[in-house]
């Protein structure tokens, strides 16, 4: 299947605030960023719950199967994704094989994330926070 041609965006005044129109091969595509950013800003304490749970749930038993020896005991203890969401920077709508859709998008994170690890002995915290 070939891949879709996208042109540069439309006139900006060719849609609704935050949004962009592409034409490409595939269909007229309108992007409406700001409205899946204000539905993910709106979501993100559930998004923060569920995404730090899904870490420890996957990430935990792979420590251990893994990791060498003194290095399996290690685990997730918490994680949290911080209080700013993340934010769609781009997104590409293309129509699959199956008639489905798929959406490839630039995620923005600006996050002030705080995991935790702990072994056998020791508790380990890592801070991450970007500035501007």
């Amino acid at each position: 299947m070939a891949s879709p041609r996208v042109s540069q965006p439309n006139s900006p005044s060719g849609g609704p605030p935050g949004c962009e129109t592409f034409t490409g091969a595939v269909a007229k595509i309108a992007v409406c960023l700001e409205f899946l950013n204000d539905i993910v800003a709106q979501l993100w304490p559930n998004i923060n719950v569920a995404g730090s749970k899904m870490t420890m749930d996957i990430a935990n038993p792979m420590f251990k199967t893994m990791l060498p020896g003194p290095l399996a005991s290690l685990h997730f203890t918490k994680v949290d994704l911080g209080p700013i969401p993340m934010t769609v920077s781009k997104v590409l709508a293309t129509k699959t094989d199956t008639n489905g859709i798929k959406l490839d998008l630039n995620v923005d994170w600006k996050g002030e994330s705080k995991t935790v690890c702990s072994d056998e002995r020791s508790e380990y915290t890592l801070t991450c926070f970007r500035e501007g």
